[in-house]
């Protein structure tokens, strides 16, 4: 199932999201990493993480989706 979340907002936005089973946490807390800086993830290192978690991620159409909606890479600051 394919499926994108953004904020339209100009305030910090919070998602929560519940899968079953337990374990797909560290595919989300890893690809933080990779958006570090806010630039777009190398596609290798998107795809590499994916297919560690057994996930598909479509890296080739994500620059277009953006362009799309008018959308940019996510500016993440992590919690304190």
């Amino acid at each position: 199932m394919r499926h994108a979340f953004w904020n339209l907002a100009a305030g910090r936005g919070l998602i929560l999201e519940i899968v079953s089973p337990g374990g797909l946490e560290g595919f989300f807390e890893k690809a933080l990493d990779l958006f570090e800086g806010g630039a777009l993830p190398s596609p290798e290192a998107t795809e590499r993480l994916a297919r560690s978690y057994g996930c598909e991620v479509d890296v080739a159409g994500t620059p277009a989706f953006l362009a799309r909606h008018g959308l940019r890479p996510p500016l993440f600051a992590r919690p304190s």
